[in-house]
């Protein structure tokens, strides 16, 4: 079982993969924003971060630049990191890889791709 943070400022939203995520197993920790995740990733190790892009106070963007340069060199390994977003394009997506995001999904997230997406971090 993983530990997975769900970050999202929709809170119907987040409930709804933290939800899923735990019907296939995993554990997992909400946060409503990437100022709010940071409080948890200071207190909390996870497995994986699943992250919305477009949220107040801290951006997903935002929050894996410091996932990377901070959060990642604590824990000592690189955390596989997931960041979704309802606003796709090519250059944001193209940040999001230099940023460091390990994947970068469109909303809404097909169930099947989200499996294989964790399948291919978290040991099953």
């Amino acid at each position: 079982m993983a530990v997975i943070l769900v970050v999202d400022d929709d809170k119907h939203f987040r409930g709804l993969i933290a939800n899923l995520l735990e019907d296939w197993g995993h554990q997992t920790i909400e946060a409503d924003d990437g100022s709010s995740a940071k409080d948890v990733l200071e207190k909390s190790k996870v497995d994986l971060i699943f992250s919305d892009n477009h949220m107040p106070q801290l951006s997903g963007l935002a929050l894996v630049n410091w996932v990377r340069n901070h959060y990642d060199k604590i824990v000592n390994t690189s955390t596989p990191f997931i960041l979704a977003t309802a606003y796709t394009t090519l250059v944001t997506e193209e940040q999001a890889f230099q940023a460091g995001a390990n994947e970068y999904l469109a909303k809404p997230i097909d169930q099947d791709k989200l499996q294989n997406v964790i399948k291919k971090y978290i040991a099953v």
